[in-house]
């Protein structure tokens, strides 16, 4: 199989995630931060390595700032629930994934409520006026993806994290889809919280995320400002029956995902070895060699394809819809995604109201395979 849908999950792994995995669950899987025991500190002294390489991608001096998670949506989650205080408001924009939506449209109970701000991916200015327009004087958070997991928008989260320190509003950014791509510096973004998966970008396996947190938040004194969301043990100071103030066991309860935390660390060494921007000229190129060959068929619409600097790209083909051709396409050996991929916000954007065709790419991907794509796509156009 051809696999075209890395903005889910990459695949393959890297072989040392695969091995580092195997090697944790049958030599060093003891429960971490729980017991004494040699294999306890293992696990411990793994997870803890994993904090650290997270840390120095993202700018941030304090490891244990890093909040280990499954995903990035319970990362959102935590970080949300973190800040959010009753009767304020938050922004988000209109290309978030359903992770930002529903959870921030659930706080309505807490009497929070928020505004959709435009996102103009040609200009920065328009997208900074748009948000100063839907601010409030009770605007507290907000929160948007920095790159759309549908197409190639990109948000200027530089910009917007200044216009949030600016006004005083606690800034949390999604980076579901950039991080192993996109250089993200937490203090120069001045980025309250970070939130990332294991499994996508950083070639981690699934069932591994995280939350970042600024340094700032490192004091007693700031994080009993923010409220946890898990609430459990984690081996931190059994007789309190409160979560403790103190950084990463805030917002950490139960046993953590040793043997997937192991591969997460291997797939961030992966990154950090071929680094961030080679893997995304890459894919770029990639991309730019995909829209190319829809382009060069009738009948097909792509959208966005002026935004060369991508690894996501979203068509249709007139008169056939979207799952059709994604199961054509996987007749062909081709995996890829349609539908509305979880963001129904950016599809009504976009005007997909049927959803889109999305194929995205990996470091692993080849132009070979792209030839594979070309002959298999047009033979869906031609034999409509």
């Amino acid at each position: 199989m051809i696999y075209f849908d890395n903005a889910a999950t990459t695949f393959p792994k890297p072989p040392a995630v695969v091995n580092e995995i195997i090697s944790c669950m049958s030599s060093y899987c003891g429960n971490p931060g729980r017991s004494g025991h040699s294999l306890s500190i293992k696990s411990a002294e793994k997870i803890y390595e994993c904090r650290e390489l997270i840390s120095k991608m993202f700018g941030i001096d304090n490891p244990t700032n890093v909040v280990l998670t499954q995903n990035t949506t319970y990362a959102i989650n935590i970080a949300l629930n973190a800040f959010a205080k009753r009767k304020t408001h938050i922004l988000i924009s209109d290309i978030e994934h359903n992770s930002v939506y529903r959870t921030v449209a659930s706080l309505y109970k807490f009497g929070i409520d928020y505004d959709i701000f435009t996102v103009d991916p040609f200009n920065i200015n328009n997208t900074l006026h748009s948000i100063k327009q839907k601010m409030r004087q009770n605007t507290s958070i907000l929160i948007c993806a920095h790159v759309s997991n549908v197409c190639g928008i990109t948000l200027p989260i530089f910009e917007i994290g200044t216009l949030c320190k600016k006004y005083g509003i606690y800034f949390i950014v999604d980076g579901a889809q950039s991080a192993g791509t996109h250089s993200i510096n937490i203090q120069n973004c001045n980025i309250d919280a970070l939130c990332c998966p294991g499994h996508k970008g950083l070639y981690g396996p699934q069932g591994t995320g995280f939350v970042v947190f600024n340094d700032k938040y490192a004091t007693e004194k700031q994080l009993k400002k923010l409220s946890p969301f898990i609430y459990g043990g984690n081996g931190f100071n059994s007789a309190d029956k409160n979560m403790p103030d103190i950084l990463p066991e805030r917002f950490e309860g139960g046993t953590l995902n040793t043997p997937g935390i192991a591969g997460l660390a291997e797939g961030i060494k992966f990154v950090n070895a071929r680094t961030e921007s080679v893997i995304f000229e890459h894919t770029c190129a990639l991309y730019n060699s995909a829209v190319d060959i829809v382009k060069s068929l009738p009948d097909t619409v792509v959208y966005y394809p002026e935004l060369n600097e991508s690894s996501t790209l979203l068509f249709n083909i007139n008169n056939i819809d979207s799952d059709t051709v994604a199961d054509k396409l996987n007749d062909s050996g081709i995996c890829v995604r349609a539908g509305l991929h979880c963001s129904p916000l950016v599809h009504q954007k976009l005007n997909t109201h049927n959803g889109a065709v999305r194929v995205s790419f990996s470091y692993f991907n080849t132009f070979s395979e792209l030839n594979v794509f070309y002959n298999a796509l047009k033979n869906i156009v031609l034999n409509r």
